[in-house]
């Protein structure tokens, strides 16, 4: 049920968003949580925002004997998540204020937001090893840009390193996070880009995946031991195994040709819009 409630709340959403400008810009990054915002066991978010995903690492997927307990453990120290400040206009409708990332580790009841910089501010205590891949995971989230945004959607990329067959390759995984305008419920649909030739974008499935929000993930990641050298690890030792499934929707033409879009225009994002309820319609039937 929960599946066929999401998708109908998908199948709305162009009746519940539009494309009116915000003083944030385009191609602008996405900010980062503040440290010490908490998420409890109930997916509460300190602050007020709302829980959007949570990515809960482990190394379980390739050549996972290669890889040392000493980075196994690093690799899944660090949880990712997403949240969004929704709050209501002066009509009486819900609109997201802002969308933010960052990285938490676990606690007894949840999680807390860390920064390499100020972790023992908010009661962590990280040895060196930790500080620097807490530190290179912060410039990899400085650099989620977003493509798309209106007060009520924002649509981003992050970089990532995912498999690809047998590869480990340099992708962009593309969010698209919107509020329900009338019950201030959020949701999430996410797709794989890789570069193609000419810098252009390359949609890599033929699907894209529709997440309630407050998704928890099990982001398993897949290790390549050719990847590692004198037991050091490069930037593509490990990579995301997967996206979360969610609710798969298919891809027509038209929509493949404006998921990869590198930006949008006001008219390009309806149509993206467009072509995302066509691909729900069909998913309901």
């Amino acid at each position: 049920m929960a599946r066929w409630q999401l998708v109908l709340s998908v199948a709305l959403l162009k009746t519940l968003v539009s494309c009116s400008c915000l003083a944030e810009a385009t191609k602008s990054s996405l900010p980062l949580i503040d440290p010490g915002t908490t998420i409890d066991s109930q997916k509460n978010v300190s602050g007020g925002s709302q829980l959007v995903l949570l990515a809960k690492p482990r190394v379980a997927a390739g050549d996972v004997d290669s890889a040392s307990a000493k980075v196994k453990k690093y690799a899944a120290m660090f949880c990712m998540a997403i949240v969004a400040e929704v709050q209501k206009n002066e009509s009486g409708e819900y609109i997201i204020k802002s969308v933010a990332v960052g990285n938490c580790v676990t606690g007894d009841d949840g999680w807390t937001v860390v920064s390499a910089d100020s972790h023992k501010d908010v009661g962590v205590d990280l040895d060196f090893f930790a500080r620097q891949v807490l530190s290179r995971s912060e410039a990899s989230l400085r650099k989620t840009r977003i493509v798309a945004s209106s007060d009520t959607y924002r649509i981003f990329d992050a970089d990532a390193v995912v498999k690809s067959g047998t590869d480990h390759q340099h992708m962009k995984i593309r969010h698209f996070v919107w509020v329900n305008r009338k019950s201030g419920k959020l949701a999430m649909i996410q797709w794989l880009l890789r570069d193609s030739v000419g810098s252009k974008l390359q949609l890599v499935e033929n699907v894209v995946h529709a997440l309630p929000s407050g998704y928890v993930e099990d982001r398993v990641f897949s290790v390549k031991s050719e990847e590692f050298t004198l037991g050091f690890p490069s930037e593509k030792a490990l990579a995301i195994a997967k996206l979360p499934t969610g609710r798969q929707l298919q891809v027509s033409e038209k929509l493949k040709k404006l998921a990869s879009a590198d930006s949008y225009s006001e008219e390009t994002q309806l149509q993206l819009i467009d072509e995302l309820n066509r691909a729900i319609q069909q998913a309901r039937n």
